[in-house]
């Protein structure tokens, strides 16, 4: 990606980062962020819930769970590059209950969760927006959910990103997590099963930081889980409690590498256009 020009001589260029939950700009875009923020441009993230169901220590307070959660993505920020985050929504507009229901993003009407991105986006206008791709990264149904709200945003009247970019996974980083996954923990199955990968031909653009950097990639996934970034897989099988798509994707960044993130381009999505403007 080329460097950011300057608005008005001297304010950078945004990059606008939209995902479902707190530790997603890790396993998403931290390359990308790290990468771009070295290049000038201001990164500022939107997330939709606060990531409540990921930490079950505080099950049935998902406001604490939430304020943790916050404490946890700041310091991720930090590490990453980017320069400021909110809620896509208020605080508490939608949840993750890590196993889908009610008040999730994925239960939202598509036309409430679109019209709320394309406010975000005519806020922040940003030149480069970036996000998950359409099966959502791995398949969860609150990252698809937010794809498909930014495909249903771009299709509305309003502010227009320059470029627009979905990170996605390759299918053979995921076999051969799997096969990484078999030699650590060969009694457990890792994963949730929905995370597939796509075949190389699908990637439309590359965008990398130093394999330094990449470092600030395992530091901020270390703190939502620590160790999960850094830690030997032998003993991080030892001291995790839960075998799902976080170490699975930790496993295919082994398995290939931690300084590069892959996007497709997001196109609009013309079929939502008239229920959003009406």
């Amino acid at each position: 990606m080329n460097a950011p020009s300057l608005r008005n001589g001297s304010v950078p260029d945004r990059v606008l980062v939209i995902h479902a939950h707190p530790d997603d700009e890790v396993f998403a875009t931290a390359a990308a962020t790290i990468a771009l923020a070295e290049q000038g441009y201001q990164i500022l993230l939107r997330v939709g819930t606060g990531g409540e169901g990921g930490l079950p220590a505080h099950a049935g307070d998902p406001a604490r769970a939430r304020n943790a959660r916050a404490a946890q993505l700041t310091r991720s920020c930090r590490l990453l590059g980017i320069a400021d985050w909110d809620y896509l929504a208020e605080a508490g507009r939608w949840i993750d209950t890590g196993c889908g229901g009610a008040q999730t993003l994925a239960d939202e009407e598509p036309r409430v969760l679109a019209a709320a991105v394309r406010d975000c986006i005519d806020r922040v206008e940003p030149t480069v927006l970036l996000t998950v791709d359409h099966v959502g990264l791995t398949g969860h149904p609150d990252h698809i959910a937010i794809h498909n709200a930014v495909r249903g945003a771009l299709a509305a009247p309003g502010w227009r990103p320059r470029e627009a970019w979905g990170a996605l996974l390759l299918r053979r980083h995921i076999v051969a997590a799997h096969a990484l996954a078999r030699d650590v923990i060969p009694h457990r199955s890792v994963g949730s099963g929905r995370v597939r990968g796509h075949p190389d031909d699908v990637v439309e653009r590359l965008i990398t930081c130093s394999p330094e950097d990449a470092g600030r990639r395992r530091a901020a996934l270390d703190e939502y889980t620590p160790g999960l970034g850094t830690l030997p897989h032998t003993e991080l099988a030892q001291r995790l409690d839960r075998f799902g798509d976080s170490l699975l994707l930790r496993l295919a960044m082994d398995a290939s590498d931690w300084h590069t993130d892959r996007f497709a381009r997001i196109h609009a999505d013309n079929r939502t256009r008239t229920a959003l403007i009406r």
